[in-house]
């Protein structure tokens, strides 16, 4: 197995980060410096992007796109190679080989505590063995084929929701303004009330962060009733791949709004050259999970690397023992 050799590993510049980023393929919006930057602020400075740059004997670079935050441990710092469940990794616009994803991947579990996502269209990235790897699952539909044979693979109930809430007077369009995401997050807010399983979410802020980004590859699209809201999703682009990131829909108000807001998404996508259509992770809910195959999306595996610092490792094990230990002769069980 050919190796090749590391020849300078060192911090490197957000502008360095993004055209890296804008040159590579085979990655996703998550793989680069804005959505670093977006949680940074989000959370505070909690997150912090810290890039770095790996160059090769043979003249080849790459930048890893790593963003730090602390533990509960001082000093201990984790590493992620993207946040909130995305996929991460390094970009570059030099073609690579396998000898070269081996070393990044060696760089990525040298940092100790890490967590790292890669995208199954990244073949570089999937191919390189890792271990202690576990497996997620994301849905991907091909558009490479045009919007019909996308929607041809529909399951029948699913598009005949997507008919029913047109049908209903549903209609799909892109955001326009800070007020229809800061509409969007309200919806987000009132519907989450109804799930039956608690999960975090996201403040405000968060959106009104997406809504001011100067940037063409974050979207806001809104399904709306009389000029009521009802549904909507926010995609993220890189090239030919799409992500849909977040999705709110209200079907008390009308049923299907979600199918609806995918099938036109599915065109929309399809009209500009859009080969991946990536609805993401579903997290435990077999219900959406059902929802994304019945679109014709494809369980397609993610992975995941998730290693602890050593220090971690010892914490751990300490908690668990005092947890096991019996208590002692005279006192209170």
């Amino acid at each position: 197995m050919t190796a090749i050799a590391v020849t300078d590993v060192g911090p490197a510049t957000i502008a360095d980060w993004s055209d890296a980023h804008a040159r590579s393929s085979g990655t996703t919006f998550f793989h680069g410096p804005v959505w670093a930057q977006l949680w940074q602020a989000y959370s505070g400075g909690v997150f912090e992007p810290a890039p770095q740059r790996v160059e090769f004997e043979d003249g080849r670079s790459a930048i890893l796109g790593v963003i730090r935050a602390p533990t509960r441990l001082p000093g201990v710092r984790r590493h992620y190679l993207s946040l909130e469940g995305n996929c991460g990794g390094w970009v570059t616009g030099d073609e690579l080989e396998a000898a070269h994803a081996r070393a990044l991947a060696q760089q990525i579990v040298g940092l100790g505590s890490v967590v790292w996502r890669r995208h199954p269209l990244d073949v570089l990235a999937t191919e390189v063995s890792v271990a202690a790897t576990t497996i997620e699952t994301t849905h991907l539909i091909d558009l490479r084929n045009g919007a019909d044979a996308a929607h041809a693979r529909w399951r029948k109930t699913a598009a005949h929701a997507a008919a029913g809430a047109e049908r209903n007077g549903a209609v799909v369009r892109q955001a326009t303004s800070l007020d229809d995401w800061s509409a969007y997050f309200d919806l987000y807010k009132r519907m989450s009330k109804r799930w039956a399983r608690p999960m975090a979410l996201y403040d405000r802020p968060l959106f009104s962060l997406l809504g001011a980004l100067e940037d063409d590859a974050v979207e806001l699209w809104l399904t709306e009733v009389d000029g009521r809201l009802v549904g909507g999703g926010v995609f993220f682009r890189h090239g030919s791949h799409v992500v849909n990131w977040h999705g709110i829909s209200d079907p008390t108000t009308c049923a299907g709004s979600s199918n609806l807001l995918d099938w036109k998404m599915i065109d929309v996508l399809a009209a500009r050259g859009i080969a991946t259509y990536d609805l993401n992770g579903s997290g435990p809910n077999p219900g959406v999970v059902w929802h994304k195959e019945s679109m014709g999306g494809v369980a397609t595996p993610i992975l995941t690397v998730y290693r602890t610092h050593p220090l971690e490792r010892i914490g751990r094990s300490v908690k668990r023992r005092l947890i096991r230990q019996p208590p002692r002769e005279g006192s209170r069980a």
